[in-house]
């Protein structure tokens, strides 16, 4: 059992510090899944764009470029 002030206070930094470097890994996990993704993504369009086969959605990208121009 823990007595004092200043005993309790380590512990719950201590404690705070464990969460927050679990946070900060499960953050860096996250962003290194999306980073695969996207170069899993990448590499599927160059494939595609390499064998004549990548194909153009005219209606999404020029929604996507109206509301960029629109700053939406």
């Amino acid at each position: 059992m823990i007595r004092n002030t200043t005993q309790r206070g380590l512990v719950g930094s201590v404690y705070a510090q464990n969460i927050e470097k679990n946070t900060t890994n499960k953050e860096n996990q996250v962003k290194k899944n999306q980073e695969v993704k996207a170069l899993d993504k990448v590499s599927q369009i160059k494939e595609q764009i390499q064998n004549g086969t990548y194909e153009l959605n005219m209606k999404k990208t020029s929604e996507k470029m109206a509301l960029n121009l629109l700053n939406l």
